[in-house]
């Protein structure tokens, strides 16, 4: 019987594995963490049984589709990678440096795919019965077609000034959280390098911080890229919801936001280990490059396959303006997205996966990309230890 051991200060608690083929300390530290937590030295409880499941369920189906779409990229590109001799890894990157890459990047991944965000939103926040009087999207080449033909080019940029003041602080943030959640899931875990596992988890938890600093700036987007909107640009939608709303009506939206985030970091983290395991061994500065891409973009892939229905939902209570007297058709994520699901299909809680699946996949591999040669910058500047061996 496999068993694992948690100490907390005098006390040692002793937990079951709940899936044998599994077991190891670092996988079940959260049922055991659980355990201390929330149930005294009693038995585990079903409901965090049944949590330990379900996240061993999702790094299996991470795994089955990163490792398809990985095999298909490694044989039209290269031989397989023979297995490596492990090597010892450089000292992280100081915050600050953290920071300053992810923000490069996500300016950088912007800037170059912004009007795909536009088209998205607007195929997201269309009802099933077309409003008369309205231009109903059949697609997205249609939606493009339409906003430049009856709106003008410039529409396609719309809302830009929120999210280019968001980019750097979201992107930097999200790969600072996510360098440090690794440092501390590895010291709680007593691990050298991270596992499967373990980068599910951190990017999970870089997603909810990245979560809470997005809000505002998402709500301002959302409102702005909608076609009936009548506001003349940000300030004038943050006042307005202000004196309608109050301050907290800046942050509506935000359960649905930390459930996106949470979903599409952690895919697009874990994707990233899994992808990397499996690509042929960089010999040149462009098969580096070329790697990180695919890995990145692999990533963007299925962070956005898992998190397209949270967005759904989030473009829609964002949209909402709160009516005294009123209760909201959407309010909590999940019950939205059941609604949406009876009213409207399930397929509507796919709508824009196209122009948003267009714009993160290549985002993901850009944002790695630039992460990656930015950082590598820094570490050549500062030398040992941070340099790679």
């Amino acid at each position: 019987m496999d068993v694992g051991v948690l100490c907390r200060r005098d006390v040692i608690v002793q937990f079951k594995s709940v899936d044998p083929s599994l077991h190891n300390p670092h996988s079940n530290l959260a049922l055991g963490l659980t355990h201390i937590l929330c149930s005294g030295q009693g038995r585990v409880p079903s409901c965090w049984r049944i949590f330990h499941r379900v996240t061993s369920i999702w790094t299996r189906f991470i795994d089955f589709l990163v490792s398809a779409l990985a095999l298909v990229l490694v044989l039209s590109t290269s031989h397989f990678a023979m297995p490596q001799s492990s090597v010892p890894a450089p000292e992280p990157l100081p915050f600050i440096y953290t920071f300053a890459a992810g923000a490069t990047a996500g300016v950088t991944e912007l800037l170059c795919l912004y009007p795909l965000d536009v088209v998205k939103t607007r195929i997201q926040l269309q009802g099933k019965i077309p409003i008369p009087g309205q231009e109903s999207y059949n697609g997205m080449v249609d939606c493009f077609q339409k906003i430049i033909k009856t709106e003008g080019f410039g529409r396609l940029y719309r809302g830009l000034v929120p999210p280019l003041m968001l980019e750097a602080p979201k992107r930097a943030v999200k790969f600072a959280a996510n360098d440090f959640w690794g440092k501390t899931f590895k010291e709680l875990t007593g691990a050298e390098k991270l596992n499967q596992n373990l980068s599910l988890l951190t990017g999970m938890s870089a997603g909810a911080t990245e979560s809470v600093v997005v809000v505002p700036f998402e709500l301002v987007k959302i409102r702005l890229q909608d076609r009936n909107s009548t506001y003349k640009g940000p300030w004038d939608v943050v006042l307005k919801t202000i004196k309608t709303q109050g301050i907290l009506g800046l942050y509506g939206g935000l359960e649905s936001t930390f459930w996106r985030h949470v979903w599409w970091n952690g895919g697009y983290f874990a994707s990233i280990f899994k992808v990397k395991a499996l690509m042929p061994k960089s010999e040149s500065k462009g098969r580096e490059i070329l790697n990180n891409f695919i890995s990145g973009s692999i990533g963007g892939f299925i962070g956005t396959a898992l998190n397209t229905p949270f967005d759904v939902v989030k473009s829609r209570i964002q949209n909402a303006v709160s009516v005294p007297g009123q209760t909201p058709k959407y309010g909590w994520t999940y019950p939205a997205i059941l609604t949406i699901a009876k009213e409207e299909g399930v397929s509507a809680l796919y709508k824009g996966f196209l122009p948003k699946v267009l714009r993160l996949a290549p985002g993901g591999g850009v944002l790695l990309v630039v992460v990656e040669v930015v950082t590598g910058f820094f570490r050549r500047q500062l030398g040992p230890p941070y340099l790679l061996a």
